[in-house]
């Protein structure tokens, strides 16, 4: 670390508070590889004459991340590379309001970070090891506010499986009635039909982190653009927000026939209509509960209760049954009882999808909104039920079997002649007369007894037939479910079975 006190105005540099460049080095981050070449593991700072724009970018060798700082560039024009986890490093212990200057080092290697007045020498290879993003023609065409969402919240519904590339984007379908934008994973699809794309052709946005960015994804201009290869499978694409180019690949393969998953607009028995008010609200109660993970999933179960409805899980602490109403939500037709994917249901909400439409308990559900928006997610059948267990009688006690009463003791049939002969008792004692001795036990009659017995035997045995009542009770179940499960695996086999016909 040494003291700057040279101001060279040959030397290109970007001059700006440490306020305005974290928030660029976080974007930047969205883009830049932190275990790739070491070119890009920096940014890329391209410096226009004093007075102009100074262009800061990152990549991962697939997507870039480019922002445009305009009047921040000093001195002669030029262009280099800074270490991007140095250069955050360096900025924790800066103000908000400390002035931070980017400049090449002397003998254009590496750079320098002037901070606060001291100057950070950071090794860094030479620009031109830094990968410039795809060249495009023409000018990107504005997209309105409702293509923009419909990207964003179908980019939200894409798969994140490497094994299954073809599902890793958004895609923006041209063929067919109207123009879609279509999002899935295979076990739900978004699709959106509320803007004309300019396109002539259909293609797959790769996934880019950096659209869903909070400044990038409320941005009110957004432009798109393309430049295909010349075989017409892949390709780039540009989509420019504000201050910001995010600039990644267009997927390469056969999309899936999305569309023969979407039901038909008749196969729903019953529907559920959730107040537009209620819905954010609701959203987020739905994503905050804590709910058992099955497996993949955090299964919930929507029923029809009366004109209502009413969510019931289980608690991912103790495995304990919850339920709670859903404000504002109203349902109408066939009573149901379906069991959803906790993350889809509130993905469904948080889009705005107030309308839901129900078939059998293996259809698929569909969530529409304003706009052509619509999202079908696939219901789940887990062996253990969210939905509270029936209330069961308690199992009555056991009684004991009754002691037998005490028998008489036979008597000897060899006495011992040399024991003297009890007295015969005399004509007034009450003895003679079958009176009981005192403090000799009363008498048991064997017939009270053996009745006494039957009763006990009796009553073990209804016991044992509940509990073999309950066990045939539980096999029946396990079949029924069993059934259904076969039922839903053919189901899904046969409304999937585009999508899992995936080139890689």
């Amino acid at each position: 670390m040494s003291t700057d006190n040279t101001d060279n105005t040959d030397t290109p540099r970007v001059e700006l508070a440490a306020r305005e460049l974290r928030p660029l080095l976080t974007g930047l981050g969205k883009a830049a590889s932190r275990t790739g070449l070491p070119a890009t593991r920096c940014i890329h700072v391209r410096a226009a004459k004093a007075g102009g724009a100074a262009d800061l970018a990152a990549t991962d060798l697939e997507r870039w991340a480019c922002a445009r700082l305009p009047g921040a560039a000093r001195g002669a024009p030029g262009e280099f590379l800074v270490p991007l986890a140095p250069l955050r490093a360096l900025l924790k212990a800066a103000g908000p309001a400390a002035p931070v200057a980017l400049r090449p080092a002397a003998g254009g290697r590496g750079a320098e970070v002037v901070l606060a007045g001291a100057a950070h020498p950071l090794e860094a290879p030479p620009p031109g090891d830094f990968p410039s993003p795809p060249d495009f023609e023409g000018e990107p065409a504005p997209r309105p506010a409702a293509a923009r969402r419909a990207i964003l919240e179908a980019a939200a519904c894409a798969s994140t499986d490497a094994t299954r590339h073809v599902l890793n984007g958004v895609r923006l379908d041209t063929g067919g009635r109207g123009h879609h934008v279509v999002g899935t994973d295979g076990r739900h699809l978004y699709s959106a039909n509320s803007s004309e794309l300019p396109l002539a052709a259909p293609a797959t946005l790769g996934s880019h982190p950096l659209l869903a960015w909070k400044p990038v994804r409320e941005a009110a201009d957004w432009r798109l653009r393309l430049a295909r290869d010349r075989s017409g499978g892949g390709g780039s694409y540009e989509v420019t927000a504000g201050a910001w180019r995010a600039v990644g690949r267009l997927v390469d393969g056969s999309y899936p026939s999305w569309r023969q998953v979407l039901p038909d607009k008749d196969a729903f028995a019953a529907s559920i209509t959730v107040d537009p008010e209620q819905l954010g609200s609701l959203a987020t109660a739905v994503k905050a509960l804590a709910v058992e993970r099955c497996g993949s999933h955090r299964p919930v179960t929507l029923r029809k209760e009366g004109g209502g409805v009413v969510m019931h899980w289980r608690d991912a602490g103790g495995g304990e049954p919850r339920s709670l109403p859903l404000p504002g939500a109203g349902a109408a037709g066939a009573r149901f009882t379906v069991q959803l994917n906790q993350a889809h249901l509130a993905k469904a909400l948080a889009f705005g999808l107030g309308h839901i439409g129900l078939g059998g308990d293996c259809d698929p559900v569909l969530f529409k909104g304003d706009g052509g928006r619509q999202l079908v997610a696939m219901p789940l059948r887990i062996t253990r039920s969210t939905a509270p267990p029936p209330h069961t009688p308690t199992k009555p006690a056991r009684r004991r079997l009754a002691p037998p009463p005490p028998q008489p003791k036979k008597p000897d049939p060899m006495p011992d002649r040399r024991q003297p002969k009890p007295e015969r008792p005399s004509k007034t004692d009450p003895t003679a007369r079958g009176a009981p001795r005192p403090g000799d036990p009363a008498p048991v009659c064997p017939i009270d007894a053996a009745l006494a017995e039957i009763a006990a035997m009796r009553d073990t045995l209804r016991s044992a037939s509940g509990d073999l009542g309950r066990v045939a009770a539980h096999l029946k179940q396990a079949k029924q479910q069993r059934r259904a499960s076969q039922r839903e695996v053919r189901s899904v086999r046969g409304a999937l079975e585009s999508l899992r016909k995936v080139r890689l």
